[in-house]
C-alpha cells in the first residue's frame, strides 16, 4: 500500500506596491493563518503552512517568482489548499485565474 505523502497548506500573498495603503503582506498572511486555524483545524500551527509572497509584482500577469513555484508545487500534486486575502491577489485576469 503507497503510503499518503504529507501536503501542507498554502497562504499566497502579493501586493503590487510597498505602500502605507491597503492591506499588506503580513496583515493579508495574519488574516489567511486565522482563516485557516479557526475554519480548518484549530491543531494547525505554522508549521504546517507554507507561505508563498510576491510582494512590488502586479496581479495583472503571472509573471510572479513565487506564484510560479506555487504553480510547479500544485502541479507535482504537494498542495491540498490554498487560502489567499482575496482573489484578486492570485490574479486580475479571469482567464489567468482560470
Amino acid at each position: 500500500m503507497k503510503k499518503k505523502t504529507i501536503k501542507q497548506f498554502v497562504i499566497y500573498s502579493r501586493k503590487s506596491k510597498f505602500t502605507g495603503k491597503g492591506e499588506s503582506i503580513e496583515n493579508q498572511i495574519d488574516t489567511c493563518k486565522h482563516y485557516l486555524k479557526t475554519y480548518f483545524d484549530i491543531n494547525i500551527t505554522d508549521d504546517d503552512i507554507v507561505v508563498y509572497n510576491d510582494e512590488g509584482y502586479t496581479g495583472a500577469n503571472t509573471e510572479r517568482p513565487h506564484f510560479k513555484e506555487m504553480m510547479k508545487a500544485i502541479k507535482n500534486n504537494e498542495i491540498d489548499t490554498i487560502i489567499c486575502y482575496r482573489l484578486d491577489r492570485i490574479s486580475r485576469n479571469v482567464l489567468d485565474f482560470a
